[in-house]
This record gives structure tokens, C-alpha cells and sequence, in this order.
């Protein structure tokens, strides 16, 4: 769309688990190395997620 999300906290592991669901993504996709330097050079800083938090996210998502 041309547009540029703003980074939030929240954002970050919703889209990760959307991106896991939508993609049929193991969870264990938030621990590529590949994938989290991605986000750093996007990101400087942030902290990578874990599957469990993606799993756990996904979980609470759908209660």
C-alpha cells in the first residue's frame, strides 16, 4: 500500500504470529537468525521473540 507502519512493542510479536498462522509458519520462525537480524537492521535494539511467546500469543489469541 505504500504506507509505513510505526514500530510499537505490540505490533512487533503480533505480526510475527499472524505471519506464522497466515504463512503456515512453525513457531520456531521467531528464532531465525536470519529473521531476527532482519528485524534488528530494521529495528536496532529490539528483543527477538521466542516460538513459546509466539505460541503462547497465537494461543491467547483464540480463546
Amino acid at each position: 500500500s505504500g504506507s509505513v507502519s510505526k514500530y510499537t512493542p505490540e505490533a512487533h510479536p503480533a505480526l510475527v504470529a499472524m505471519r506464522c498462522v497466515i504463512n503456515k509458519r512453525p513457531f520456531k520462525f521467531a528464532a531465525d537468525l536470519l529473521h531476527i537480524e532482519a528485524v534488528k537492521l530494521l529495528r536496532p535494539g529490539v528483543i527477538a521473540l521466542s516460538p513459546h511467546t509466539v505460541s503462547c500469543d497465537i494461543d491467547e489469541t483464540y480463546r
